[in-house]
């Protein structure tokens, strides 16, 4: 099991640097895997995130903290709670997830 996390990360991490051209860094990886997953249905509105679930991403709490910011301002999770399911698709392709 940890090594299909490991294969999905670096997998995730692959297609991400192909987008965009450069490495994310831990608060983008956060957030695009919050992104990612409220959009294959994984979180609901009513999800609560919890720092453990997304450290392997965050690499220190700091990422993971700057990531929820983010999110927030975007109307997406509120108190580590998801508050929507619906994520704008000028959102998605301004973080590089969505293409036109």
């Amino acid at each position: 099991m940890e090594n299909e996390k490991r294969e999905e990360v670096s997998t995730t991490s692959w297609e991400e640097k192909k987008h965009t051209g450069r490495k994310l860094n831990g608060y983008e990886k956060v957030r695009n895997e919050i992104l990612r997953k409220l959009e294959q249905k994984k979180y609901i509105v009513g999800s609560q995130l919890f720092y453990h679930d997304l450290k392997e991403y965050a690499e220190n709490k700091t990422n993971y903290q700057r990531a929820l910011y983010y999110l927030e301002g975007a109307g997406i999770i509120v108190n580590e709670v998801i508050i929507t399911d619906k994520i704008p698709k000028e959102l998605m392709q301004r973080v590089g997830l969505a293409h036109e």
